[in-house]
Parts: C-alpha cells; sequence; structure tokens
C-alpha cells in the first residue's frame, strides 16, 4: 500500500510539473518566432513576454534582466539575415541570436556546415555604451564581436573600456 501511494504521488507531481511548465517555451527547440512579410520585414508570432522569460532563464542575470525583445534584419554582401535581438533598459546588456528563415518562418532552428557556429549561438555584449553586438564579415565567414574588431585589445584599453562578451548554445 505504502508503494502505490508513492507512486501516485510521484505521478501528481510529475503532470503537475509538466502542466506549470507547458506554458513555457523552450529555445533550444525550432521554435518559431516570426513571420517575414517581405524581404526586409519580419514579425513576432510568439508572446514576447514568454520569449524573455524563456531567454533569462537560460541567460541569467538578476540584475540586468532582459526586457524588451526585437527582430532586427541585416543585409550583408546581398544577402538578408534575420536575428533577435534582447535588450535591457537596467544596464548595457545585448543578446543576439541568428533566425534560420524556412519559407518565410523565421526559427531559432541548428544550420549546417560554416554557418553552424553563427547560427547556433546566443551572443552577448556586456559593458559600456560602445560595447554592442556587430556583424563582421572576414574572409568569408560571418560573426559576432563586441567591439569594432575581432582583433584582441590591450589590458590598458580593456579596464578602460569594459566589454564582455559571452557566448552560449543550447542543445
Amino acid at each position: 500500500m505504502k508503494r502505490a501511494y508513492f507512486i501516485l504521488i510521484m505521478l501528481c507531481s510529475v503532470i503537475c510539473r509538466a502542466q506549470k511548465n507547458s506554458d513555457t517555451l523552450q529555445l533550444s527547440e525550432q521554435l518559431v518566432i516570426a513571420e517575414v512579410s517581405d524581404k526586409h520585414t519580419a514579425s513576432l508570432i510568439i508572446d514576447p513576454d514568454k520569449l524573455l522569460r524563456a531567454i533569462n532563464r537560460e541567460f541569467p542575470n538578476k540584475e540586468a534582466e532582459f526586457d524588451a525583445v526585437h527582430l532586427r534584419t541585416a543585409v550583408v554582401n546581398n544577402h538578408t539575415w534575420h536575428y533577435l535581438e534582447c535588450t535591457t533598459h537596467t544596464s548595457n546588456r545585448t543578446l543576439v541570436k541568428w533566425l534560420r528563415n524556412t519559407n518565410g518562418r523565421l526559427d531559432f532552428g541548428q544550420a549546417e556546415g560554416k554557418a553552424f557556429s553563427l547560427m547556433s549561438t546566443f551572443f552577448i555584449c556586456e559593458g559600456e555604451a560602445s560595447c554592442y553586438p556587430r556583424l563582421l564579415f572576414i574572409d568569408g565567414m560571418y560573426g559576432w564581436s563586441c567591439r569594432e574588431t575581432s582583433a584582441c585589445v590591450s589590458d590598458a584599453f580593456a579596464k578602460q573600456h569594459p566589454c564582455s562578451c559571452t557566448k552560449g548554445r543550447l542543445f
């Protein structure tokens, strides 16, 4: 009898937890977040508050939680890229994530080959005002940098102009 009671309690716990998390977005999935209406315009199709909660859950910072989400478009070498940008009003902290365009639907899906690293990475810049994500195109490869260049800076420059970069992947 005790064993059956224990199993019943565990089963109820799992069911309650599943119901609680059913409203939670999973960023590691091929989550479709936007639709493209023309080549340079996209609109969110999911609740931005749910998206921000999911991003803050995966990339926590109690002092500087992301509170705004934007869809951005970049045109580099005649190729149009869409990406997600999250910012916070409490500090200079910005997250960017490339979005895969599949028949006009933008998602967090993974890319193959050379684009894997760029498309699979959440990229966060945090620091002074000049510290924000910039798209770089070097030697035929796209990448992000928090500074104007991808080169290393001196210790003195880094102390005078604080800027940290965090990269993360969700599997």
